[in-house]
């Protein structure tokens, strides 16, 4: 992951850290670990290492009974952001939530039921696109548009 220019975290950036030391409070901390791993240090924030802090002197554990796990949640957060990009990219919803239940190896009623759940999303495909394509691939928003318009004619 990337930080923004000025070095502080954007508001996508904010609400994923939020998330990952939600879950890790919670007691899942391979969520926190993974992010870690993926994101380097330039995410270890003072709230991040405070949560490190308190699992290594053991006020956070792993609590008991199964609480919904971080895998799960990204697994449905992947499956709602195709099909929101699949809107985007000017399907139907109907056709758009088949596509990412297809892709995804789910059922429809199951892509509906993550895009519920997710409905934030919808707004961040747009903060993902750049996330990833410029982010990641260092790709300038022309470029975006272009890839856009070629997976809509493919698609």
């Amino acid at each position: 992951m990337r930080r923004s220019p000025s070095g502080e975290l954007d508001d996508l950036e904010k609400s994923i850290v939020a998330d990952v030391l939600a879950y890790a409070r919670a007691g899942d901390t391979e969520a926190l670990a993974s992010f870690l791993e993926r994101a380097g240090a330039a995410f270890i924030t003072d709230e991040v290492l405070r949560v490190i802090i308190d699992i290594l002197r053991g006020r956070i554990r792993k609590k008991r009974g199964r609480g919904r796990l971080a895998g799960t949640v990204q697994r449905e957060i992947r499956i709602a952001t195709t099909a929101f990009l699949l809107e985007q990219c000017g399907m139907t919803a109907t056709a758009a939530n088949e596509q990412a239940a297809e892709r995804h190896g789910s059922n429809r009623r199951s892509v509906e039921r993550a895009k519920a759940r997710h409905r934030g999303f919808r707004r961040s495909a747009r903060g993902f696109l750049r996330l990833h394509l410029e982010g990641y691939f260092r790709l300038r928003d022309d470029e975006i548009r272009q890839l856009i318009e070629i997976w809509k004619r493919a698609t």
